[in-house]
């Protein structure tokens, strides 16, 4: 009978954790859905400068909050495994699941720290006083064409591109795209 019972209380266990390994999809799918619903609000009320602000600013609250939700998730298998380990026996069942947590939340803080570090770049980039008259070497359209509030000039070099360009191109690398200074 208490063997009968054991069992039972250990697929009860399993049953339990797999629940609770959801949990943290489900309030990051929540999250993510009112922000999007606030952002549909404020709109129609901003300016399309301050609604690209908004979206940076957006997506650095979805990753930070999808770090954290990992760092949760794992830390839940964790002790789950420990738990069972102490109570039942090895949890096999549950590696994949550590793996796969310990992965995203390694993923997640490196999505969130190259998101800080194109921040801390651009804070140090200026909108020029006047105009270039040139191109943008990443996509070779020229900038006297476009809004001055959307083109970027590199502080030692002077060299000027798109801002959308400049956030594509630091992806790639943290240097100058004309002349390879560092940023």
């Amino acid at each position: 009978m208490w063997r009968l019972l054991r069992h039972h209380n250990a697929l009860i266990t399993i049953f339990g954790f797999e629940v609770l390994n959801h949990c943290p999809s489900t309030i990051s799918t929540s999250f993510i859905f009112a922000l999007n619903c606030y952002e549909t609000m404020i709109a129609q009320r901003i300016s399309a400068l301050a609604l690209k602000r908004w979206r940076r600013k957006k997506l650095g609250y979805i990753y930070a909050l999808e770090f954290l939700l990992s760092l949760m998730r794992f830390s839940m298998t964790t002790v789950f495994s420990l738990f069972f380990l102490y109570h039942y026996t090895f949890p096999f069942h549950s590696v994949p699941s550590s793996y796969i947590s310990l992965k995203m939340m390694i993923a997640k803080a490196r999505a969130l720290v190259d998101l800080l570090k194109q921040d801390i770049i651009f804070d140090k980039l200026k909108v020029p006083k006047a105009l270039p008259d040139c191109r943008c070497i990443v996509c070779y359209e020229d900038l006297n064409l476009s809004d001055k509030e959307e083109i970027r000039s590199v502080i030692p070099c002077e060299h000027s591109f798109h801002e959308i360009c400049l956030r594509r191109w630091l992806k790639v690398s943290p240097t100058c795209p004309v002349c390879r200074q560092k940023i």
